[in-house]
């Protein structure tokens, strides 16, 4: 026995769908580019630790030494802190080689000071993290200043979770426009078939073979539109990565079309869970509620 409805995929259904999800994948890619620049800042934050001037080669390996077993350094692959000394001669060399300018020609020396640098370990970079860390380091002997980005600090802790919630407030209005379209659109075709559908509980169909058609073209017609999401996101990712190759590392390739194709089942599945429910509760209406559109 075939079932004689066949209901049609809805163009505007997947089209909806389609611009819905590829918005959202738009959030999506700025939310894992956010994400990479800021473990990327994260892994590069650095404390400078300035010493006084006239410290003795002991005294300031010392400070070093008290850095390194701190905790505070984040650690490279081999588990070594990475903690650098800087001389103030290389200081100056470098000052005078970025910006032009030679300071012994109206100073007269160096007004530089030697120091120690070193990146934070993620535990750490929090606004009262690096205040404590810069607590404890100033009133280490030798210690003359203790410098970081502090407004970087805020920053990284802020800015981030108001990225996340603009995303997610975003989402979810779009999901319910989504769902609110999938509703509609299942209510206009089962509304065209009611009676047929009435018909075939009357012959014995299981509550499946009736309702099988509606969510299956329903899902289908999410799952177009996923693939239109996924197609438009991975041309995006491509065009990004051939035009400003800079951004290759703030946005991973692998990373951004795996998340690309993630949208093909979420396509098919906001169009097939709204539909199977939508199907359950018009099947559970009686004979005389089938007028009412």
């Amino acid at each position: 026995m075939k079932n004689a409805f066949s209901p049609r995929i809805s163009t505007g259904l997947v089209l909806t769908i389609g611009l819905a999800l590829f918005n959202l994948g738009v959030f999506g890619l700025l939310l894992l580019a956010g994400n990479s620049l800021n473990r990327i800042v994260k892994e590069n934050f650095e404390i400078q630790v300035y010493l006084e001037k006239g410290l003795s080669a002991e005294d300031a390996n010392k400070v070093g030494s008290f850095i390194r077993k701190s905790g505070f350094a984040a650690a490279d692959a081999a588990g070594k802190p990475k903690v650098y000394f800087t001389s103030k001669e290389n200081a100056g060399k470098k000052f005078i080689r970025e910006t032009g300018e030679d300071f012994y020609n109206f100073l007269g020396e160096n007004p530089l000071r030697d120091a120690f640098v070193f990146r934070v370990s993620e535990a750490n970079l929090n606004r009262s993290a690096l205040n404590a860390i810069k607590s404890k380091l100033e009133v280490q002997p030798g210690v003359f200043e203790v410098v970081y980005m502090e407004s970087l600090a805020d920053a990284l802790e802020k800015n981030l979770q108001k990225i996340s919630m603009a995303f997610l407030l975003a989402a979810g209005l779009l999901l319910i426009t989504v769902l609110w379209l999938v509703k509609t659109s299942i209510r206009s075709s089962v509304h065209a078939g009611r009676f047929f559908i009435r018909t075939m509980e009357l012959v014995g169909a299981s509550p499946w073979f009736i309702k099988k058609p509606y969510v299956l073209a329903i899902g289908l017609g999410g799952l177009l539109g996923g693939l239109l999401a996924t197609s438009g996101i991975a041309a995006c990712v491509f065009y990004v990565h051939n035009k400003f190759p800079e951004l290759a590392d703030a946005l991973p390739l692998m990373n951004s079309l795996i998340f690309a194709c993630a949208l093909l089942p979420v396509g098919f599945l906001l169009g097939f869970i709204p539909a199977l429910t939508g199907m359950n509760a018009y099947q559970s209406k009686k004979l005389k509620d089938l007028h009412q559109y």
